[in-house]
């Protein structure tokens, strides 16, 4: 689907573009009407190297056909569960606004990417568990080293009364911390690439982009949690050894 196109604008196809020697911000005329190149399309090897597309009203002025629109094409785009049909769904909803025109479902086309959604989102859910197993194996690991390091603090912290309690609190608590500057960090960061740069790439979305406040509130919530629970395991065995045996290696 090409971005939207404004009035007085055209998007031109790579091989009209090739042939008619038009490049991005010249001042056309066809139709008895004048336009500005706003964008010169990539070659894509279909029909669409050799199509102008223009607004809708545009079209409608040079072809003298205004008020008139024979067909709208559309993508189906509904998330649906198995037992939901999305024609009847898009009849429903397209008779409020347009009684008298006739629905008619590419099946075959609509199956497909129905399909190609659905394996879509089970390998985005895989790859966010792999994801998530080695963020957890990678933090617990730190958590390790970072216990081993301390052995003797904690050893003598023990010797001097410290109870498990109070140092397993300590333990758990920087790496909360170090979880929750993470999720500030990585919040702040993500969020600036995916404003900055994803209406560039994805231009039919590119509206659709913007700073999710309540994905934020989850990540300084969950990002703490989430990393004092792995190190956890890390933090029991470290506040159960013995501290006498500790210092003496030590």
């Amino acid at each position: 689907m090409a971005p939207i196109v404004e009035p007085g604008t055209v998007h031109v196809g790579f091989e009209a573009a090739r042939q008619l020697g038009w490049k991005k911000g010249d001042d056309v005329q066809f139709g008895g009407k004048s336009f500005r190149v706003v964008r010169c399309m990539p070659e894509s090897g279909s029909a669409d190297d050799v199509r102008l597309i223009i607004s809708l009203s545009d079209a409608q002025d040079v072809l003298d056909k205004s008020g008139q629109i024979n067909e709208i094409e559309a993508i189906d785009c509904l998330c649906l569960t198995a037992d939901e049909n999305p024609l009847e769904i898009l009849r429903m909803e397209l008779s409020k606004a347009l009684p008298e025109a006739k629905v008619v479902m590419l099946r075959n086309i609509a199956q497909a990417r129905a399909l190609e959604r659905q394996m879509t989102s089970r390998d985005i859910a895989f790859t966010m568990l792999v994801v998530l197993a080695v963020v957890a194996l990678w933090v617990g690991t730190l958590a390790m080293i970072n216990v081993r390091q301390r052995t003797a603090e904690i050893g003598l912290l023990r010797a001097l009364g410290y109870r498990g309690r109070a140092l397993a609190g300590l333990l758990l608590g920087k790496a909360a911390l170090l979880g929750l500057v993470a999720a500030l960090v990585g919040s702040a960061l993500g969020t600036f690439v995916a404003v900055s740069y994803s209406p560039k790439i994805f231009h039919v979305t590119a509206q659709a982009i913007r700073p999710q406040p309540m994905l934020f509130w989850w990540a300084l919530i969950t990002t703490p949690l989430f990393a004092a629970a792995v190190s956890f395991l890390p933090t029991a065995v470290a506040i159960t050894q013995d501290p006498a045996a500790t210092l003496r290696k030590e």
